[in-house]
């Protein structure tokens, strides 16, 4: 089922903060970023587990994948700026 959100990320390398709203499914913590070149790897808790998405971007533009314990999934969105 698709699932409409927004994920906030600021800071600087190394100091990352952040959340994930996901809507109706609730408002989750980043807990850390990790970025190399245009890809970027998102840990946040959720409360079934370590929640993680893993990012590309293309200009404004993402595609990726999240991954929560033995579930996993697209995701796809844009930057907002």
């Amino acid at each position: 089922t698709p699932l409409s959100g927004v994920m906030t990320i600021r800071g600087t390398p190394g100091s990352y903060t952040g959340s994930i709203d996901a809507g109706t499914m609730g408002v989750f913590p980043v807990k850390g970023v990790t970025v190399s070149g245009q890809a970027m790897t998102i840990a946040s808790e959720h409360p079934e587990g370590p929640l993680e998405l893993r990012l590309t971007f293309v200009g404004d533009e993402f595609t990726g994948s999240w991954h929560l314990g033995t579930e996993s999934g697209e995701v796809a969105g844009k930057r907002k700026r």
